[in-house]
């Protein structure tokens, strides 16, 4: 839901207080989660201080840069859902 968020446009923090473990332990993950355009912090002291130090323009420059790179091809997903739910419903499929 990250991902949806910044391709919304909101501000986006990462709050991971487990997260060397789940690296350690579970598995990994598709993008670099220090190379993300959205502030990580692994503590409420780190959350806190990423809050108060939050640059909006260089966020938007990243966030920008980040959905540019990974592409959004679904602009109307959900109406296109939407429409074929209908269809079967009227039977159309």
């Amino acid at each position: 839901c990250m991902f949806e968020a910044m391709k919304l446009k909101c501000k986006t923090l990462l709050y991971a207080t487990d997260l060397d473990k789940y690296l350690k332990e579970e598995r990994g993950m598709y993008f670099d989660i220090f190379n993300l355009p959205a502030p990580l912090s692994k503590n409420m002291e780190e959350l806190i201080d990423t809050i108060k130090d939050f640059d909006e323009n260089v966020y938007e420059q990243k966030r920008k840069k980040f959905i540019g790179t990974i592409g959004y091809y679904y602009e109307n997903g959900p109406e296109i859902i939407s429409n074929r739910i209908d269809s079967v419903i009227k039977g159309e499929s």
